[in-house]
């Protein structure tokens, strides 16, 4: 059977898609070349429960020999003005992004490789749609080791005066810093160092850290991510702020999406549906992180600025018009009449 789609990459999110494309009986090969990942897609991921629930479901054996990263508890916050941390117990678990992916990957099994375009092109590296960011605030991500294992083995993140910084072991002795900043550096190791000179929850834990890498962190969309035989799903469709945390579910949730667009039975009416929920999610991501960020940041003058460019980014895709179509809703695998579907859990929808 000559596939229907074809997925460039081989990213969590391109393997969500291809397994549900498969319950779907939908026949499907991935293109030989290796698409770099998107701006802001992250190399080494904390996954927290949502995602992981999402990929038990999907992916039972990955569980097979124990987890497939470095399991934590919990997470403890030092927020605004609190006091002392709040200790938060939630299942999470670190893992390099690659190597998920790998493994993802084999679980699927013999996945054709096609050099002939298919039907559906799915994060195709040459496609025309822009990628809009909602503003120019950047992480700087490095790889450092502990001062001592961590125990109970947690993550650590707390604010600063001007941004803030987020902590995830990967293993007893090393892990991966994140901190926030509205504007990019001229010297990624100098400001990475100015800020945790200010910490006093993340810094102590840390012996050193190495290379600063500096990747954009603002909410992003491309537009439009769903066209006539083009789909983008993950990274290089939309990116989350990572304050929120939810950037791997919102990946996944944006393949599910996109198969059953590729199996409804009116590609038109589901590609509409696919654009104006998405849409939708990223405004109201942006809302929020307007919100947290005004609220955390109230005197800083950086952050005003940044979150004016998000609120003006905010406003042009708002007036995007998108013509009215079918009521569809997400129901398991498939997108349904809105008054037939079955509650689902908030998201892409």
């Amino acid at each position: 059977m000559r596939p229907v789609v074809r997925v460039h990459g081989r990213s969590v999110a391109s393997a969500v898609l291809l397994r549900c494309l498969a319950d779907k009986g939908i026949a499907a090969s991935v293109a030989p070349d290796e698409p770099r990942p998107g701006p802001g897609a992250p190399q080494v991921l904390c996954i927290n429960d949502v995602a992981l629930s999402l990929l038990r479901d999907l992916f039972p054996a990955l569980w097979r020999d124990g987890p497939p990263g470095y399991p934590l508890e919990g997470r403890a916050v030092l927020w605004s003005d609190d006091p002392r941390p709040r200790l938060i117990r939630q299942e999470a678990l670190v893992i390099d992004a690659r190597a998920l992916g790998e493994r993802l990957f084999a679980l699927l099994g013999d996945v054709p490789v096609s050099d002939i375009p298919a039907r559906w092109e799915v994060n195709s590296p040459d496609s025309a749609a822009p990628m809009i960011p909602a503003g120019d605030r950047v992480m700087l991500v490095a790889r450092v080791s502990l001062n001592a294992p961590m125990r109970p083995a947690r993550s650590l993140m707390e604010s600063l005066l001007d941004g803030w910084v987020f902590l995830a072991p990967d293993s007893d002795t090393t892990g991966i810093v994140q901190a926030m900043v509205p504007l990019p550096p001229r010297d990624p190791g100098a400001a990475l160092d100015a800020l945790l000179g200010q910490s006093t929850l993340v810094a102590p834990a840390i012996a050193g850290f190495g290379t600063v890498q500096v990747i954009p962190a603002a909410p992003a969309l491309r537009v439009p991510l769903a066209a006539p035989g083009r789909l983008h799903v993950g990274h290089p469709g939309a990116r989350l702020d990572p304050v929120s945390g939810e950037g791997l579910p919102f990946a996944l949730r944006t393949a599910i999406l996109a198969a059953a667009v590729i199996g409804h039975a009116h590609p038109e009416d589901a590609l509409r549906h696919c654009n104006r929920r998405v849409v939708t999610s990223v405004l109201s991501h942006i809302d929020g992180c307007a919100r947290f960020y005004a609220e955390a940041f109230p005197t800083s003058r950086a952050w005003r600025a940044e979150l004016g460019k998000g609120a003006m980014i905010r406003a042009m895709l708002a007036d995007l018009d998108w013509p009215e179509g079918a009521a569809l809703r997400l129901d398991g695998l498939s997108l349904v009449p809105d008054a037939l579907a079955r509650p689902v859990a908030e998201g892409v929808s």
